[in-house]
């Protein structure tokens, strides 16, 4: 296969993951999504609870790429509950 094979086969799906990313931000944006430093700080209580440490000690060992990642994850979740509370669901057959 050649590069210019490999990058059509997957030239679809990247615009595709592309415009998902783009309209997921729009309605973090839109909506005012963020976490709070009280929710991040819970959320690594939660984990320093959870390795068996105290949490200012877990603090001091994690990389600043884990408080990012932590944050992501409550604004993902965020996200997801807001769509869910506010459009309606169903399956399609």
């Amino acid at each position: 296969m050649t590069e210019a094979d490999f990058r059509k086969n997957y030239e679809e799906q990247a615009k595709k993951n592309v415009t998902n990313q783009l309209i997921i931000s729009h309605i973090i944006k839109e909506e005012k999504i963020e976490a709070t430093e009280e929710e991040v700080d819970a959320k690594v209580a939660e984990q320093a609870e959870s390795v068996g440490k105290e949490t200012e000690e877990y603090k001091k060992g994690m990389d600043p790429r884990q408080f990012d990642y932590i944050s992501s994850d409550i604004v993902i979740t965020k996200l997801f509950k807001t769509l869910k509370e506010n459009n309606e669901m169903y399956l399609e057959d």
